[in-house]
C-alpha cells in the first residue's frame, strides 16, 4: 500500500460500509418506460417498474465483463441478482467510490474467479483494505 500518513486508518470495506446486499431479479426484468433505475453489471442503468432500494448507495458489478464497475445513486432502484448495493457508510460515500474505481481492479486481477463469466464474491468486497484519510480529507478528494 505504500507510505500511510499517521492520521489515515486502513480498515475493512466491510467495517466502513455496513450494509451489503444483492439485487433479487434476473436481467431481463427490466422495463425500458419503467419509472426506477435498475442496475446491471452494465456500464449503464436500465429501468423498471418497482423498487427494491431507497437509499444512498454504491452498486457494484460482480460478474461479467464490467466486473467490479461502480456506480453511486441516491434514490429509488432496483438491482439484479449478481449487483452488489453497498450502503449506510461511515466514510465519504464519493471517496469510495472514487477509490474502489482505482483499486478494486487490481484486487478482481488477483482474485477474479474466473470461468466461462468472470465473477466476484461479496468477500472480495467486504474483505478489501480501504486507506481512509480524516473525514475533511476524504470529502475535499
Amino acid at each position: 500500500m505504500g507510505e500511510i500518513p499517521e492520521d489515515w486508518a486502513v480498515a475493512l470495506l466491510g467495517t466502513v460500509c455496513t450494509s451489503f446486499k444483492t439485487g433479487k431479479l434476473d436481467a431481463n426484468a427490466m422495463k425500458p418506460d419503467g419509472e426506477y433505475r435498475f442496475y446491471t453489471c452494465a456500464k449503464e442503468h436500465s429501468y423498471i417498474d418497482k423498487y427494491a432500494f431507497d437509499d444512498e448507495a454504491l452498486l457494484v458489478s460482480g460478474n461479467g465483463a464490467n466486473v467490479g464497475y461502480v456506480h453511486y445513486y441516491k434514490g429509488k432502484f432496483n438491482a439484479y441478482q449478481r449487483t452488489y448495493v453497498l450502503s449506510s457508510f461511515l466514510a465519504d460515500v464519493i471517496y469510495l467510490k472514487i477509490y474502489l474505481e482505482r483499486k478494486l481492479a487490481e484486487r478482481i486481477r488477483v482474485e477474479v474467479n474466473a470461468g466461462n463469466t468472470p465473477y466476484i464474491t461479496m468477500d472480495t468486497l467486504t474483505d478489501m483494505s480501504i486507506i481512509l484519510p480524516q473525514k475533511e480529507e476524504q470529502a475535499a478528494i
